[in-house]
């Protein structure tokens, strides 16, 4: 789940609504209900020991995706739009006796300030590009972000989701999901830039040259 469009209203606007659901490993999970949805907006704030640049490399590999979001079963990139924007395909795996999820999305980067602050957002798009799956249910709404900021010490991360996933699901479900996907895909982005220091070498060149 990744990237951004300029301007985008819906339940991440504002600071109104949201409660702290879980503080652990210096990451704070916080969720806001939603008006005629079951499933809240979550997210989950914390920071990386590394670059701004470090840890958004790990973010636009979106075929690596598998290896550290919580619960992400599938995930491609299908195709690059620009500099700034990809569409990306992204499936979640479910327990039994539910069905799986999956979406197709539009992002795009937003340089807030060079080398200090990038967000990336991501909204549902045209899902023309990849074939509907036998018993996976596509998401009719799925939108949010990745903000980045540069610290002294490291990179303060925050990944917030907005989603309808559709059909009905357990009200346990539901809440350890809200909790889980935030806490554990931060975790998860840890582990996956520290252990790929120094592959994305070649890609972190680029993005300074392009002024990001």
């Amino acid at each position: 789940m990744l990237l951004l469009t300029p301007i985008e209203r819906d339940a991440d606007a504002g600071t109104s609504g949201w409660v702290v659901v879980d503080r652990e490993q210096g990451i704070s999970v916080s969720q806001r209900d939603e008006p005629n949805r079951q499933f809240p907006t979550f997210k989950g704030v914390g920071n990386v020991k590394a670059s701004i640049y470090d840890v958004l490399a790990v973010i636009l590999d979106s075929d690596s995706h598998t290896q550290w979001i919580h619960d992400c079963k599938r995930a491609e990139k299908l195709a690059t739009l620009s500099d700034h924007e990809i569409i990306v395909y992204n499936r979640t795996d479910a327990p039994w006796p539910f069905k799986d999820r999956d979406v197709v999305l539009k992002g795009t980067l937003k340089i807030v300030t060079p080398g200090k602050q990038i967000i990336a957002k991501f909204r549902v798009t045209d899902d023309s590009l990849k074939p509907r799956v036998p018993d996976v249910i596509r998401m009719p709404h799925l939108s949010g972000h990745w903000k980045l900021t540069q610290l002294k010490n490291g990179t303060q991360v925050e990944y917030k989701v907005n989603a309808d996933p559709a059909g009905k699901l357990w009200a346990w479900l539901v809440e350890r999901t809200a909790r889980d996907i935030p806490m554990y895909t931060i975790v998860g982005l840890r582990r996956q830039v520290a252990k790929t220091k120094g592959k994305y070498d070649a890609e972190i060149a680029t993005y300074k040259a392009r002024g990001f």
